[in-house]
């Protein structure tokens, strides 16, 4: 293995990851990934700078032994030795999986005029009255490779955001935010959404979770209007906040496409301790039939082709889940504590069957050891069904990642999995496992 033979050679220079240059990484491990044996390797190479960053990288699945349900016959021979499930769409190349050879592009700074980011993204949208912590990484086999622009003006605090799901289909999710302070004397921001999945499958998707060739389809439209007035105490800050949305293609009864109509108002709630630091938020409401607030929510772009609302909809996605309208709710609280651990409680509930969910995560980066963890459950009715141990009526999802820097340009990482993917027409949740060692740092300094 040349490449990593030169990454130990330089591994002096490859140490220091705050240099601008040429970087290369590289990457070997195995695991089980949907009950097969796998090894993984993969190669990038990017380059950055102030103005701007590109990261391409070349990820490799290896099955090394297949576990039921086995190859389909049908697919390249080529299949009994790499996870097609991440290339291919059916019998053809899957062009989102060359979209994700890309993996960070980067413009500018956070806080510049200007700001765009390309890649893997988890994006929300002001308090998430349309675009909710929407992540491009819902689905294992089904990553994509998204979009997020900003401009930020010093005149009336004009703040936009623009933002696009998969790059390679953009109709799926089209989402913009525009905010501003249009009183000087008086210190209320104003902000207004609009976000549209233009596609969102009417029919049944193939086995494979991909909208059929002619099937049927209709936009899925959201907007909202809101208003927050910052106040700041000392070490504390408060921001009240109203808001009013349209929801449209959802329907009360799942099937008859309209127009609902919804309102909701809260609180930002923040404070800066110096050792420790705690934001909260708390927005509750109401809707009619056929709205519903965060449509487009962390595991949109797997719903909208079938939904996992508790309960998964047989006959589709998203279009073909009630919207029933009625009283909802979101609380959401995060703290800082030493700039080291990051605690993370998200509680979300809804009129819409299923819709209840509830996050613990926490994160924490000490010395040169990482990890993170997010324990996210689906369609509860009451606390007992928070920690009911039948996971497959109520979807449970993880994500768990540790990571550990332990000489120079030299990590190990264990990354633990259950994520939806589709399997022969159904969803299924798979405990994926990848266990690897990792070298990258700089190249060439600039």
């Amino acid at each position: 293995m040349p490449w990593l033979v030169l990454l130990l050679a330089l591994g002096g220079e490859l140490g220091n990851d705050d240099t601008a240059g040429v970087r290369l990484s590289a990457r070997v491990g195995g695991g089980v990934v949907e009950n097969d044996v796998v090894g993984i390797v993969d190669v990038g190479v990017g380059f950055d700078s102030a103005p701007a960053s590109l990261h391409l990288r070349v990820p490799l699945t290896l099955r090394l032994l297949d576990q039921a349900p086995l190859v389909d016959d049908t697919l390249p021979p080529l299949c009994r030795r790499l996870r097609c499930e991440e290339v291919l769409r059916g019998d053809r190349l899957d062009p989102t999986a060359l979209a994700r050879v890309i993996d960070e592009v980067r413009l500018f700074q956070p806080g510049d005029v200007v700001h765009a980011r390309a890649g893997r993204l988890v994006a929300t949208l002001g308090a998430g009255a349309v675009v909710d912590r929407l992540t491009t990484v819902a689905s294992w086999d089904r990553r994509t490779s998204g979009a997020w622009g900003a401009v930020r003006l010093p005149v009336f605090g004009i703040a936009v955001d623009a933002f696009v799901a998969d790059v390679v289909s953009p109709l799926e999710l089209l989402a913009l935010r525009a905010e501003a302070v249009p009183l000087s004397l008086v210190p209320i921001v104003v902000g207004v959404d609009v976000g549209a999945d233009l596609s969102a499958p009417v029919d049944v998707v193939d086995s494979a979770g991909d909208v059929r060739d002619g099937a049927r389809t209709r936009p899925v439209i959201a907007s909202a209007v809101d208003a927050r007035v910052p106040i700041g105490l000392g070490a504390f800050a408060f921001a009240p906040r109203l808001e009013f949305g349209l929801t449209s293609g959802l329907a009360e009864n799942g099937r008859d496409p309209g127009v609902g109509v919804g309102g909701a108002g809260g609180v930002d709630v923040g404070f800066d301790g110096g050792f420790v630091a705690v934001q909260a938020r708390g927005m509750f409401g109401v809707g009619s039939g056929g709205y519903r607030r965060g449509v487009f929510s962390m595991l949109h772009l797997v719903e909208r082709r079938r939904a996992l609302l508790g309960s998964i909809v047989d006959r589709g996605g998203l279009v073909h889940v009630p919207a029933p309208g009625g009283v909802g709710g979101d609380l959401r609280l995060q703290a800082s504590i030493l700039d080291a651990v990051a605690p993370l409680l998200r509680l979300h509930l809804e009129p819409a069957p299923g819709a209840n969910a509830i996050e613990l995560g926490i994160a924490t980066a000490i010395a040169d050891v990482s990890v993170s963890a997010s324990v996210i459950r689906r369609g509860f009715v009451d606390v007992g069904g928070i920690v009911d141990g039948n996971v497959g009526a109520r979807p449970l999802l993880l994500v768990l990642e540790g990571g550990w820097r332990f000489w120079g340009p030299l990590s190990a990482s264990v990354r633990w999995f259950r994520l939806p993917r589709f399997a022969g027409g159904a969803v299924t949740f798979d405990n994926d496992v990848l266990v690897s060692l990792s070298a990258d740092g700089v190249l060439v300094k600039r």
